[in-house]
């Protein structure tokens, strides 16, 4: 087998995958994160920060697809970090909200600051599979749309 062949397949599988990034100070929700991203071919773990500047450091050095961010954090909140992450990017990584926080007008605030996506803490349904369900929708093309708080009802 050529071994050049192998790297270059490993490469492009390593490329294909998305890079995920948390922000949450919760460590239990991180490692759970974590545990879920393992093993998987279309997501990476890419790190996690507890708060938003060691965030900005790890994310300019690292930039990841996806941010999973927690606007309740030890020191700044996640309207900060979002407001920083476009001094450094034109574009912004697809930014995925969770939080307990469900006051309409910073979810309107969080929307026109260019996060994509936000799940509330406070669903029944919340928890890291629906978040990763989630993500495979948005990687598999399926158009989904931006809730206001985003919970699954059949």
């Amino acid at each position: 087998m050529d071994l050049r062949f192998c790297e270059e397949a490993n490469e492009v599988m390593e490329n294909s995958m998305k890079k995920v990034f948390i922000v949450e100070d919760d460590i239990a929700l991180c490692g759970e994160f974590e545990r879920e991203l393992q093993g998987r071919n279309d997501y990476v773990y890419s790190g996690m920060a507890d708060g938003a500047t060691k965030a900005i450091e790890q994310v300019k050095n690292n930039v990841p697809d996806i941010i999973i961010l927690d606007l309740c954090l030890n020191e700044r909140d996640g309207t900060a970090f979002v407001t920083e992450l476009h001094k450094y990017f034109d574009i912004l990584p697809t930014i995925i909200v969770i939080s307990v926080i469900e006051d309409d007008k910073v979810i309107e605030k969080l929307y026109k600051m260019g996060v994509d996506y936000r799940f509330s803490k406070h669903e029944e349904e919340f928890g890291v599979p629906l978040i990763i369900e989630h993500l495979e929708m948005i990687h598999n093309g399926l158009r989904v749309p931006k809730l206001k708080v985003a919970c699954y009802t059949d």
